[in-house]
């Protein structure tokens, strides 16, 4: 007698789709004066460090938001770049954990004719954070046109660094911004290195570490308006941090606090910004203050 062969429901040959967790992207940006950005390029400790040869690319990229950007008040920013035959939307956010005001938590998908979709970040925490669903409601407000020279570092077997180095500007319908810029992106291992490679690149050609990215002035273009001030972000600690941990985050949010009033204060835009970098600095000294028992006593100072 001939069996009947079990009938499978179609839908558990389907395979479900599991939502694609946010990247998180650890970077120091410099701004750097044209004439020394051949220095770097050329630079011995750049040539013995670098893996393989430079890549020379366009980026493009359009920045979009709501009309009364609120994208832009919850931290957030939305572009979409071309890059190959692919335009790529990218959605940032800031990171809360121990790197503080260098890191971001990214997304990042794959959109047809290079329109955004806000629905294809799908994650708990993105959709958490997004305050928008509907591509309708986004309109463009600025743009950034980069021809980025990148290097890939290697400082050792197990770590990776990007030197991109980057020369262009924002536009915002009429108006415009040049971009001169060194970033240095965690790719691989250790991100101490980070840091090693900054102070080398320091010791190459002058530089200034800033905070703002390329949205935020794009933005600041876009609105017209002079830099603003900010207080400092709340600091949530879980019940099992460790207190080398509780302090890293307590020193990086501070440092967040100081460089995210620097361009009120060097644009002397608002006395507040003043007060708010002083404010952060006590907040530091509190800080390390609280923790001087623990501390080694080479790292305590004076």
């Amino acid at each position: 007698m001939k069996q009947e062969s079990e009938t499978v429901p179609e839908s558990e040959h389907l395979e479900t789709e599991i939502p694609e967790p946010p990247k998180t992207e650890i970077e120091l940006k410099f701004e750097v004066r044209p004439e020394h950005m051949m220095r770097l390029k050329r630079a011995p400790w750049v040539k013995a460090a670098m893996d393989g040869p430079a890549k020379v690319k366009t980026l493009n990229a359009r920045y979009f938001d709501t009309p009364d950007l609120k994208l832009r008040r919850k931290g957030l920013y939305l572009r979409v770049r071309k890059e190959g035959r692919d335009y790529v939307q990218c959605v940032k956010a800031r990171e809360s954990g121990d790197a503080g005001a260098f890191a971001r938590l990214e997304w990042e998908s794959v959109v047809p004719r290079g329109h955004p979709d806000p629905t294809l970040v799908t994650d708990d925490k993105g959709r958490t954070l997004l305050p928008i669903k509907d591509s309708a409601k986004l309109e463009e407000v600025f743009e950034s046109r980069v021809r980025r020279s990148q290097r890939r570092l290697t400082p050792d077997s197990d770590s990776a660094i990007s030197l991109d180095l980057d020369v262009g500007e924002i536009a915002s319908g009429s108006k415009s911004e040049p971009i001169c810029e060194a970033e240095l992106e965690v790719i691989s291992g250790d991100r101490r290195h980070l840091f090693d490679v900054a102070l080398q690149l320091l010791d190459e050609v002058p530089a200034r570490l800033v905070a703002d990215t390329k949205a935020d002035r794009g933005y600041a273009l876009y609105s017209g308006g002079s830099p603003d001030w900010c207080k400092a972000e709340p600091l949530l600690l879980d019940r099992g941090v460790t207190a080398e941990n509780a302090l890293a985050r307590m020193v990086m949010n501070c440092i967040d606090h100081m460089r995210r009033n620097e361009a009120c204060v060097l644009a002397r835009a608002d006395d507040e910004g003043v007060h708010q970098m002083r404010v952060a600095t006590r907040r530091l000294r509190s800080s390390l203050a609280i923790y001087k028992r623990l501390l080694p006593a080479e790292q305590q100072g004076h």
